[in-house]
């Protein structure tokens, strides 16, 4: 793969509504470009969308229609299948869109509650977390991936946001990766379900062998490019495309590469499915371990995991069967939308 650089302008951000499109109160305030009403689910939907797509870059429009049609939209979006999202009558989503027609899933199902979207027979219901904020890498600090840090102030106030959400879901367990920042927000969230929370070694980081304790700046100043985007895209939150991504395939020397952490994760993560066919749980692990996971369950190449996104202890659902690709209900459903894309929805003055 060669790297090429993040893209010169902001990709172009599309408002996912089902319905007629009108933007419901908490979009209000975004200023939109243009507004695409999809009439259609096929191919011809979505040849209108990626023209209108490649004419928007840095743009926000508004893509609307039927739930089957926007399902398709995401799933073309995300190079994943379409009916593996689960789009909720009142919600809307958010992706940001390159000039390909392919980009990132910020955003599915913001609002939505759970209790609508009922759990399919023989499926295993998993509230995914990554934990809450641990490391200020974007302001100059060390990036650790199996060292041993808690959570800062800001991240422990994101753990008992999480658990307050959670409080009203009916949970059978809660696991957690063994790392500490992911241990502390898991037990916030068992404390509140009077549980403890089970630590599964398999859900634990990807390794980094000689990157850790890395800043961006070195890694910058390393010289290998292959790199750069791994802090970048994953701090920083610049856009990743095809040709800036951290390689799933690419391995931290002495460490481990995506790919190899996601079929250990995926191990793991079948063996509580199994334990846990019609009941929810709640798993908390890390930014690399879950993305995969999510690729792979919207039937797609966990190689793509880069296209969506995932922030700190935000409620991302999934209904998992005993087998085989799941369905998507939420991801970063609970997210502050200044924070969406890298604060690139473009607001009116006053907000």
């Amino acid at each position: 793969m060669i790297v090429q650089g993040p893209l010169k302008r902001p990709p172009c951000r599309v408002l996912v509504v089902p319905g007629t499109g009108v933007l419901p109160d908490a979009l209000a305030d975004i200023v939109v470009d243009r507004v695409l009403h999809l009439a259609q689910e096929g191919d011809g939907g979505i040849e209108a969308l990626d023209k209108l797509v490649a004419s928007q870059q840095g743009r926000t429009i508004v893509v609307s229609g039927a739930t089957a049609a926007l399902a398709n939209v995401l799933g073309h979006i995300t190079n994943a299948a379409p009916p593996r999202f689960v789009l909720a009558p009142g919600s809307f989503s958010i992706a940001e869109v390159g000039e390909t027609g392919r980009g990132v899933l910020h955003v599915l199902n913001w609002g939505a509650s759970s209790d609508d979207l009922p759990l399919p027979s023989g499926a295993c219901r998993v509230h995914l977390l990554r934990h809450g904020q641990a490391m200020l890498v974007e302001n100059g600090a060390q990036v650790w991936s199996h060292h041993p840090i808690g959570l800062t102030e800001h991240g422990k106030e994101q753990a008992q946001e999480a658990g307050e959400r959670l409080r009203g879901c009916e949970l059978a367990a809660i696991y957690t990766s063994p790392l500490v920042r992911a241990a502390e927000t898991a037990q916030v969230i068992a404390t509140r379900h009077g549980k403890q929370a089970v630590v599964e070694p398999g859900l634990i980081e990807i390794a980094l062998g000689e990157y850790e304790g890395m800043t961006l700046a070195a890694v910058h100043e390393s010289g290998d490019l292959r790199f750069l985007p791994w802090l970048d895209v994953t701090f920083n939150e610049e856009f990743p495309h095809e040709g800036y991504h951290h390689a799933a395939d690419l391995v931290f020397p002495g460490g481990e590469s995506i790919l190899v952490e996601h079929q250990r994760v995926l191990g793991t993560f079948r063996e509580i499915i199994g334990r846990h066919l019609g009941e929810s749980i709640a798993v908390v692990s890390h930014t690399w371990a879950i993305q995969p996971l999510l690729a792979y369950w919207a039937g797609g190449d966990p190689a793509q995991y880069y296209r969506f996104a995932l922030r700190y202890a935000t409620d991302t659902v999934v209904d998992v069967p005993a087998t085989g690709p799941g369905y998507l209900l939420k991801l970063n459903a609970s997210i502050n939308l200044e924070d969406v894309a890298g604060r690139r929805l473009a607001r009116t003055e006053g907000h």
